[in-house]
C-alpha cells in the first residue's frame, strides 16, 4: 500500500491445522539433500517491484481506468502550457468508446520523502497512486492530472496520434477502417460543454462529430491499426494502413480545413501487404518522403509517397517469417528503422544494407507490440509486449550500469537499461512524452494508464542536481513524437 503497510488478502491465508513439517528429498538431479522448493507466487513478484519502485523511478503514476485503453499518445509541447496526453478507450457498448485529453497538473520532486507513495481520487477518471510529484492543483486531493477534454468516438479507437504542426489536432483510427479528425479544443469537447460522458448532449441526443473523416469511396469496413503523420515537407500527410492490405496516405490537413468527408486521397495501394500492420514516415532529410510499411507477410516495404500509387516499392524485404507489427524511423539517422513483431525481437535496419539487421535486441518474452525511438538522444528506443513489460534500450550502452532494474533476463542483450514491469496483463502502447526527457506513458489490457520517468543515473544524469522542482511539461517541443504502432486489441 502506499503508506507502506500490507494488504493481508494479499498474502496466503494459514491453514487452520498446523502444518506437518515438510521432510528432506533427495534432489533427484543434484543429489543434494534439501527441501522442495514451492513456485514463486504471483503476488510475491508484485510486493517486490513496489517495495524497489522508489529506487527506480523519479517518479511514477499508476492510474486506474474504467475502461482498458488501446493508445496513447503525448501532444506536441506548446509554450507556457502544461503537457498534455491523450488516450483511447474501448468498453463494452455500455459506456460510449471515448478519446480523453488530460493534463499534467503536477510537479517533479527534486527528492522523495521517507514514506514516498502517495494516493489520488481524480474526478472523471479514476483513482492513482504513485510518487514524486506535487500537485500545483490547491485542491490536492484532485489529483495530479486532469481532464480538459473528452471526445466520443463511433467505435474502439485502434489508434490515436497527435498532428506534429497542429497540437490541437487529433486523428483516430477506428475499427471500421475510417480515420477521424478532431480539435479537441472545440468547446463541445471541453468539460461542461455540448458532450457529456454517457454519449448524451445538452442540446442534442446524438453524440459531437469528427471535423473531418478520412475513408476510400469503394472501401467497406476493414480492421486496421496503422497510423502515422507525416514530418518536416510531409507534415500535412497522414499515412493509414488495414487488415485488406490497403495503404492510402492523405492531405489530412486540407481534410480538416474543409470539414466532412474528403477527397484529399493522394496515395491509394490496394494490396501493400497481404495485412497492413504499421506504417512510419521518415524523419531526416531525403526519407522524410518515404513511407516504411510492415506487415502479416514478415515483409519491411518503403514507398517514395511522390511517385503515387503506380510506382512499386522502392525497397522490398522478408525481415521474418512472423508477422510483423511495429515500425520506426530514427530521430537522429535518416536510414535508421526498427521493427518488432510476433517474433518478440526487435531488429534495426540500415536501409543502405538491408539484407541483415545491424542488431537484434532480445529481452521480451512475447510478441513486440510497440517499438519507439526517443527524440532526445541517438540511439535510445523503447518497446511494448504482450508479456507485460516495456523495455528502454541504448544501442551504445554495455548493459545496465545501476541496477535499474529487477527483472532484466539472464539472456537479454547487452543494450537493455531498463524494464518497466509494473503493468500486470499486456501492454498496448506507449508514448515518449515531447517536453521532457525520459518520461514516457504507457497504457494495458488491466485498465491502467502508466506515467513515469526511470532513474536518473539511468543514462548518466546528474541525481544531485540543485534544480528543486521541474515543472510538468514546461520544455521547449523537441518534435514529434513517435506513431503508435500496432498491437493486438483486447477481447
Amino acid at each position: 500500500n502506499p503508506d507502506g503497510s500490507m494488504d493481508h488478502h494479499l498474502l496466503p491465508e494459514d491453514d487452520d491445522e498446523e502444518e506437518e513439517e515438510e521432510e528432506p528429498r533427495e534432489d533427484l538431479e543434484s543429489g543434494v539433500s534439501g527441501y522442495a522448493q514451492r513456485p514463486p507466487q504471483p503476488w510475491e513478484s508484485q510486493v517486490a517491484w513496489h517495495i524497489s519502485a522508489p529506487i527506480l523511478y523519479d517518479m511514477y503514476l499508476d492510474i486506474e481506468l474504467a475502461w482498458p485503453a488501446l493508445s496513447v499518445t503525448w501532444l506536441p509541447e506548446e509554450q507556457g502550457a502544461p503537457s498534455r496526453l491523450a488516450y483511447g478507450l474501448h468498453t463494452d457498448g455500455s459506456d460510449p468508446h471515448e478519446v480523453i485529453v488530460v493534463e499534467m497538473d503536477f510537479e517533479l520532486l527534486s527528492e522523495l520523502p521517507a514514506h514516498p507513495w502517495d494516493r489520488w481520487s481524480i474526478p472523471t477518471i479514476g483513482e492513482a497512486v504513485g510518487f514524486g510529484v506535487r500537485s500545483r492543483s490547491l485542491k490536492e486531493t484532485t489529483g495530479p492530472i486532469k481532464p480538459i477534454a473528452r471526445l466520443p468516438h463511433p467505435t474502439e479507437v485502434n489508434k490515436l496520434l497527435a498532428c506534429p504542426t497542429l497540437p490541437s489536432l487529433l486523428a483516430t483510427k477506428a475499427a471500421t477502417g475510417e480515420v477521424h479528425l478532431f480539435d479537441y479544443r472545440s468547446d463541445r469537447f471541453s468539460p461542461g460543454g455540448g458532450y457529456s460522458v454517457g454519449g448524451g448532449s445538452s442540446s442534442s441526443s446524438a453524440p459531437a462529430a469528427a471535423d473531418a473523416t478520412l475513408a476510400p469511396q469503394d472501401a467497406g469496413e476493414v480492421d486496421g491499426f496503422a497510423l502515422s503523420w507525416g514530418t518536416g515537407r510531409s507534415s500535412n500527410l497522414l499515412a493509414t494502413g488495414g487488415n485488406d492490405g490497403r495503404l492510402c496516405v492523405w492531405d489530412a490537413i486540407a481534410a480538416f480545413s474543409g470539414g466532412g468527408r474528403s477527397n484529399s486521397l493522394i496515395h491509394d495501394k490496394k494490396k501493400a501487404h497481404t495485412e497492413v500492420c504499421a506504417v512510419g514516415f521518415g524523419r531526416l532529410g531525403k526519407v522524410q518522403t518515404s513511407l516504411a510499411s510492415v506487415g502479416s507477410d514478415g515483409r519491411l516495404r518503403l514507398w517514395d509517397i511522390r511517385a503515387g500509387a503506380a510506382r512499386k516499392a522502392s525497397l522490398d524485404v522478408r525481415i521474418s517469417a512472423n508477422e510483423m507489427l511495429a515500425v520506426d524511423w530514427s530521430f537522429h539517422q535518416e536510414d535508421l528503422v526498427a521493427t518488432s513483431g510476433k517474433a518478440g525481437v526487435v531488429q534495426v535496419w540500415d536501409l543502405r544494407s538491408p539484407k541483415q539487421p545491424i542488431t537484434e535486441l532480445v529481452g521480451h518474452s512475447d510478441e513486440v507490440v510497440a517499438v519507439k525511438w526517443a527524440a532526445f538522444q541517438d540511439g535510445i528506443l523503447a518497446t511494448a509486449s504482450s508479456d507485460h513489460t516495456l523495455l528502454l534500450w541504448n544501442l551504445d550502452s554495455e548493459g545496465p550500469t545501476g541496477g535499474e532494474s529487477l527483472d532484466i533476463p539472464d539472456n537479454a542483450s547487452k543494450e537493455l537499461i531498463f524494464t518497466h514491469s509494473g503493468h500486470s496483463q499486456a501492454v498496448s502502447d506507449f508514448s515518449w512524452c515531447c517536453g521532457e526527457e525520459l518520461i514516457l506513458s504507457s497504457v494495458s489490457e488491466d485498465c491502467k494508464l502508466h506515467i513515469f520517468q526511470p532513474s536518473g543515473s539511468l543514462l548518466g544524469g546528474d541525481e544531485d542536481s540543485e534544480e528543486e522542482v521541474v515543472p510538468g511539461g514546461s520544455l521547449d517541443p523537441l518534435g514529434p513524437c513517435p506513431p503508435p504502432a500496432k498491437r493486438s486489441r483486447a477481447e
